[in-house]
């Protein structure tokens, strides 16, 4: 990927400092419809446990909101079926055309937001390549797919020390070897559901693939740096990644402590029945 922009500054790049903590950044990336929402309590409750006193910045890049998908409804076929029902009645033909055109606008926003991804990816690896410090990249659904093309982009390769995939809408086979090989003290943890029924039902529907890494496990040569984690037991659905639990289970994995689910779970519920 060769994108070529010359940027003397962070203008192009919406990234806002959510906590203050040591000098290890986690930068977190929302998926798909998220623009916008500078919301990043969810993300915070399963930080504190997993990664606690680092500082995190929420990254806002072009996903799409529910505004402009309503906006963009509103302009389509929508409007005239809608009147339609309400004023004729509501028949097959004029339901099978409401729904057709609700289709139609998700799928051009989420296309929209899938292509995105690439600049979104190229303008954060610009940021982090200029700045100080160490970072952890966590990102949720379309999010993993961002922080995939912001390393494959980064010049420095000593910069991202983790990165934390939670659901990702992208698929298991691109260059995941590639990207270890050049990111060489970088670990990759792939958090995975078979709940996840938006992945199952949607995804395919939407980008014609099938196998994306929120769905089932990563496969690289080096598994000691590819760390995949089946949260099937904990996590119930597309969004139910950012959970005082989920992060719970993950700082056992990063701290080497077990690699057991069960043990995991169990201690952090052990956690709750004490306090």
């Amino acid at each position: 990927m060769e994108l070529d922009l010359e940027l003397e500054d962070d203008d192009l790049i919406r990234l806002t400092k959510v906590t203050v903590g040591n000098k290890l950044n986690i930068i977190v990336v929302n998926g798909f419809l998220s623009e916008g929402d500078g919301n990043s309590s969810d993300w915070l409750s399963l930080i504190e446990h997993a990664y606690p006193h680092h500082t995190v910045h929420h990254y806002d890049w072009d996903a799409c909101n529910t505004t402009s998908s309503l906006i963009n409804l509103l302009a389509s076929d929508f409007s005239k079926s809608l009147l339609d029902i309400v004023f004729d009645g509501a028949t097959l033909d004029n339901s099978s055309c409401l729904l057709k055109s609700t289709v139609e606008v998700g799928l051009k926003q989420w296309e929209s937001a899938t292509r995105n991804t690439e600049m979104a990816g190229f303008l954060l690896s610009r940021h982090i390549d200029r700045s100080e410090g160490q970072f952890i990249l966590m990102g949720h659904s379309l999010g993993a797919k961002v922080i995939y093309h912001c390393l494959e982009s980064m010049k420095m390769t000593d910069k991202v020390v983790s990165s934390v995939l939670f659901g990702g809408a992208i698929e298991k086979d691109v260059k995941w070897q590639d990207l270890l090989s050049k990111h060489s003290q970088m670990n990759i943890l792939n958090v995975y559901s078979s709940n996840d029924s938006v992945l199952k039902k949607l995804y395919p529907f939407g980008s014609k693939m099938s196998n994306p890494i929120g769905l089932c496990p990563i496969e690289v040569s080096c598994p000691d740096r590819l760390i995949n984690i089946d949260m099937s037991e904990v996590v119930s659905g597309h969004t139910k990644y950012k959970t005082p639990v989920v992060g719970a289970i993950l700082q056992h994995y990063m701290s080497g402590e077990t690699s057991d689910m069960a043990i995991a779970r169990g201690s952090y519920l052990n956690l709750l029945d004490f306090s």
